[in-house]
């Protein structure tokens, strides 16, 4: 989150705080954009971050860091909902825009407890192609399916890794 959320002075957004860092328990704010993403590139391919910006910030560090595989899903919260969707829509771990405080936060409670819940260690479209998009090199499309699978697979964890 950046300085125009003020989250660090309001006694409201202090009470917010506190509702993110009961459900996860690791809440870090920023109010540059510079720090967000060192913050992000410090940590390691294991940690998954839970990415809640408004959107002016979220507008100039989600294509930076949205490729990073420690991000596993961003929210953006902002009074102008239309407007940030039709950026947002564009990165496929941006799982909402939200101009409603109580709806952002049941939405990363709920989105982190399947995390937890079914163990969940990256996101993964399963919609990677348009439906109505209909390609001439079927074998090309099935190279990259293949390929999808096997780096999915690849990273992955074991059940032994998980118990």
């Amino acid at each position: 989150m950046d300085a125009g959320f003020r989250l660090n002075t309001s006694t409201e957004n202090i009470i917010t705080q506190r509702k993110f860092r009961s459900i996860i328990h690791y809440f870090k704010t920023f109010s540059h954009v510079q720090d967000c993403e060192q913050y992000i590139r410090q940590k390691t391919k294991d940690d998954r971050i839970f990415l809640i910006v408004n959107g002016r910030f979220g507008q100039e560090i989600v294509p930076r860091i949205h490729q990073f595989r420690q991000i596993f899903s961003i929210y953006v919260y902002y009074q102008d909902k239309e407007k940030n969707e039709e950026w947002a829509k564009k990165f496929i771990k941006v799982s909402g825009v939200f101009n409603k405080l109580e709806i952002l936060i049941n939405r990363v409670q709920s989105d982190y407890i399947k995390r937890i819940q079914y163990k969940v260690d990256d996101s993964f479209p399963l919609n990677i192609c348009k439906k109505n998009n209909l390609s001439n090199n079927l074998i090309h499309d099935e190279f990259f399916h293949s390929q999808l699978l096997v780096d999915y697979l690849v990273h992955m964890k074991t059940l032994y890794q998980m118990i």
